[in-house]
C-alpha cells in the first residue's frame, strides 16, 4: 500500500468518525395531541352540529392535568353565523361554555390521569338560530383549538396551539 492511500484511509476514517460524532439525530415532528370531527358539512336553521375532539396523550410519561380551549374561528364571527353551543359532554371533569347560555366559546378540563397514547374524547353540540337568514351570504362556523397539559414528570407543562385551516372540519350554513 502506498503512502498516499494510506494518508487517504486515514484522513477518510478521521472525516468519518467526526461526521458520526457530530451528527445532529433526527428528530421526530410532533405528535398533533387533537383529532377533530363534525357530524355534519352543512346544517341548515334549527339544527345541530356536533363537533368531536379527541386528545391523545404524546408524551411518555402520565398526564396529570389536560385544558382545552375551542372558539370559533374568525371567519365564523365575521360571517355573522348565528349560532349557540348547547352542549359539552364526554370525557371531561369540567366543561363551560363562555358567554353561556348562547354563548360561542368554551373550555374543558379532562379526566386524568392519562396514561401515554391514551385518549379522551369530548363532544360539544350547537345550534344554528333557526330564524338564520344567512343575509345573501356564504357562512360557515369552524373552530380553533388550543390545549395545554402537563406531566408526571414533575412540573413541565407542554403547549399546543391548534388553528384551523383547511385541513379541519367546518360546517357551511345552508339557508
Amino acid at each position: 500500500m502506498s503512502r498516499r492511500s494510506i494518508l487517504f484511509a486515514l484522513f477518510a476514517s478521521v472525516t468519518l468518525a467526526f461526521g458520526v460524532l457530530t451528527a445532529v439525530p433526527a428528530s421526530a415532528d410532533p405528535v398533533d395531541p387533537l383529532t377533530v370531527s363534525v357530524d355534519k358539512s352543512s346544517a341548515g336553521p334549527g339544527e345541530t352540529v356536533t363537533v368531536e375532539v379527541t386528545f391523545t396523550n404524546p408524551q411518555a410519561v402520565d398526564l396529570t392535568f389536560s385544558y382545552l380551549s375551542f372558539q370559533p374561528e374568525w371567519q365564523s364571527e365575521v360571517g355573522d353565523a348565528d349560532f349557540d353551543l348547547t352542549s359539552c359532554t364526554g370525557d371531561v371533569s369540567f366543561c363551560s361554555v363562555t358567554g353561556s347560555p348562547g354563548g360561542h366559546s368554551g373550555y374543558m378540563t379532562h379526566d386524568v390521569v392519562i396514561e401515554p397514547a391514551d385518549t379522551r374524547t369530548a363532544t360539544f353540540t350547537y345550534q344554528v338560530d333557526p330564524e338564520e337568514d344567512c343575509e345573501g351570504l356564504h357562512m360557515y362556523v369552524q373552530y380553533s383549538f388550543y390545549t395545554y397539559y402537563e406531566s408526571s414528570a414533575g412540573n413541565v407543562g407542554q403547549i399546543v396551539s391548534h388553528v384551523l385551516g383547511d385541513d379541519l372540519p367546518a360546517t357551511f350554513i345552508d339557508c
